[in-house]
Formats: C-alpha cells, sequence, structure tokens
C-alpha cells in the first residue's frame, strides 16, 4: 500500500510542514554535530573510558546515526518545505534502503553492547581478552547481513515517495509476493532476535550488577552500566511506536485509510528521528571522561576567540597609537 496521494495523505498547513521541517533540521544538526564529537573524542582524544570492545560498538552506532541523518533527516527537512522529494528516483530508494539497513545494524550494535557489558560484568578476567578486533569483525558481520537483504528487496521493488513521513518508504503490500513474506520474516526474526537479546542482558546486566554491588567492598562502578542501560531505555522509547505502527498495518484497508492511522504513523517516524542525537546526550550525562572532553573542548574554542579578541585589539591600539604619533607636530 502506497501513501503517495497528496490531497489523502498530505499536510495541507504549511505552518504545521514548517515546525516539522524545523523540527528535523534541529535534530539532523543535532546528530551531525553530536555524532562527529562522539568520534573526534573516542578516536582522537580516548574520550570514551570504557572497554575497547565497547568503544568499538559505539563508534559505530555513532557513524550510522551520521549516515540515516545524511540520506533520512536532511532529505525528509527539505521534503517538508518543498512538499515534494526534489532528489529523484535513486537517491530515492538509495536513501531508505541505506537508512534501512544502518537503522537494522544500530538495533544489532545495541544488543551487541548490552550482551558485551554483561560478559564484562560477569566475567571481568575473560573480558580482558575481548579486542577491538573482534568488535569490527561483529559489526561487519551485523552490516553485511542488514546492507545484504536490503539489496535483495531493493532488486525486486523500489522506495516511494510518502506523505506520511513525508519520506521515502517501501511500498508494504496487500497482496503478498514471496519476496514480501521474506521480508516480513527476516524484518520480524531480527526484530524478535534484537528486542530479546537487548531485553534478556539488560535485565541480566541490572540484576548481576546489583548483586555484586551488594556483595563488593565499596559497591560497583555503575558508569559503563548507566550508559548501557540508558541507551537501551532511549532506544526503546525511540522504536516500539514504530514497531506497533508495523503490527496495525495489515489490518488498515488500502481505500479506507482511516486519519488517526495517518496521524499515528507519522507520529511513530518523527519520534523515531529522536534515536540519532541521542546518544550524544547520553554519553554526556553519564560518562565523566566525555563531560570533561566537551569542557576541554569549549575552553579551547573561547580561548581562541579571547586570542583572536585581543589581536585585534591590540592592532587596533597599535594602529592609533601610529595614527596619532603621525598627527602630532
Amino acid at each position: 500500500m502506497k501513501y503517495e496521494n497528496y490531497t489523502r495523505f498530505g499536510i495541507h498547513d504549511k505552518a504545521e510542514r514548517y515546525v516539522l521541517s524545523a523540527y528535523t533540521s534541529f535534530i539532523f544538526l543535532s546528530s551531525l554535530i553530536g555524532d562527529t564529537l562522539i568520534l573526534i573524542g573516542s578516536i582522537r582524544y580516548n574520550a570514551i573510558k570504557l572497554h575497547k570492545i565497547m568503544v568499538v560498538f559505539i563508534q559505530y552506532i555513532a557513524v550510522a546515526d551520521l549516515v540515516i541523518s545524511i540520506v533520512r533527516l536532511l532529505p525528509g527537512a527539505v521534503s517538508l518545505v518543498a512538499n515534494v522529494w526534489v532528489f529523484g528516483d535513486f537517491l530515492c530508494s538509495a536513501g531508505f534502503f541505506i537508512s534501512g539497513s544502518f537503522g537494522g545494524t544500530i538495533a544489532l550494535l545495541i544488543g551487541a553492547l548490552t550482551f558485551a557489558k554483561f560478559l564484562i560484568v560477569k566475567y571481568p578476567l575473560r573480558a580482558v581478552d575481548f579486542s577491538k578486533r573482534a568488535g569490527h569483525l561483529t559489526t561487519l558481520v551485523m552490516f553485511s547481513c542488514m546492507s545484504s537483504f536490503g539489496v535483495l528487496v531493493a532488486a525486486e521493488k523500489g522506495a516511494y515517495f510518502s506523505y506520511v513521513s513525508y519520506n521515502c518508504d517501501y511500498a508494504l503490500p496487500v497482496h503478498k509476493s514471496k519476496i514480501d513474506y521474506v521480508f516480513g520474516v527476516v524484518i520480524g526474526g531480527v526484530g524478535l532476535f534484537t528486542t530479546g537479546i537487548i531485553t534478556v542482558s539488560s535485565v541480566m546486566l541490572l540484576f548481576l550488577a546489583k548483586k555484586i554491588a551488594d556483595r563488593r567492598a565499596g559497591g560497583l562502578q555503575w558508569q559503563g552500566i548507566r550508559t548501557v542501560l540508558l541507551t537501551v531505555v532511549v532506544y526503546a522509547i525511540a522504536t516500539v511506536p514504530l514497531v506497533v505502527n508495523l503490527f496495525e498495518h495489515p489490518k488498515i484497508q488500502p481505500q479506507s485509510t482511516p486519519t488517526s492511522y495517518i496521524a499515528y504513523t507519522r507520529f511513530a517516524m518523527f519520534i523515531l528521528y529522536l534515536q540519532a542525537p541521542a546518544n550524544f546526550f547520553i554519553y554526556t550525562a553519564s560518562l565523566t571522561s566525555f563531560q570533561e572532553f566537551l569542557k576541554s573542548r569549549i575552553r579551547a574554542v573561547f580561548a581562541s576567540i579571547r586570542r583572536r579578541f585581543v589581536s585585534n585589539e591590540d592592532q587596533r591600539t597599535a594602529q592609533q597609537a601610529r595614527e596619532r604619533d603621525r598627527l602630532l607636530p
């Protein structure tokens, strides 16, 4: 079923579209700045002081969020203002399947991040052997699986511009073909597997951490645990509305799509966008090392501005002195 009819599905209030465009632009800029700072801080300044395999997963999540922001959020903000897709059919299909591949990879990476933290807390001595290489290979396998499936679906069906999300979407059919059943099974399987890993790992991590904290003298270092659990909670808040929407979709008849369903679908899509910049704020709130990195960068920026201002003042004073000497007899 497609939502390409502007009269039935589009936003006719120009002010509403501009507000949503401003919201999407803000999310895009937040992700662009925040995820870039995550990558610079973790790679160049060692600003995320967690286990090395967790840092690898965090870096790949930041890269995936950046890609999604560029291929999904930015075109969406432009489309809301233009009230039409202006980037061509190829970029429509490519952007949708790129964002789908990276979005699926993010879900798997959050599951891997949570499970890795559980293993690190449960087996701290064995966790020393967890290497960056293992993190890179795990991410490569996850991304290969998600992108290969995206190419498989793209080979049979392209994406189209939807006036519900004001972005490119995949046409979920009413009468399913074999590839559509495969699509549903794989997406459902990945979703259930990822949800299970994240949920079970989070609950086990929380109970294990509490148990260790009660037994260990001086308690337990909660910083990394708090970061992982906050990541899971925010991801759940951002994705649950869309998951509910996908379960409701088969019940909707193509000729009688209710207004409430359209509004809820749009709400779910725009809530999902919050996932892109969320990790920056999570690390800022929960990681002392990342907070110190941000403070040092802010101090460096202000120091540079101050030096430039003082330098300009000195040049102005010297110029005034030369002018005064020239005018004096």
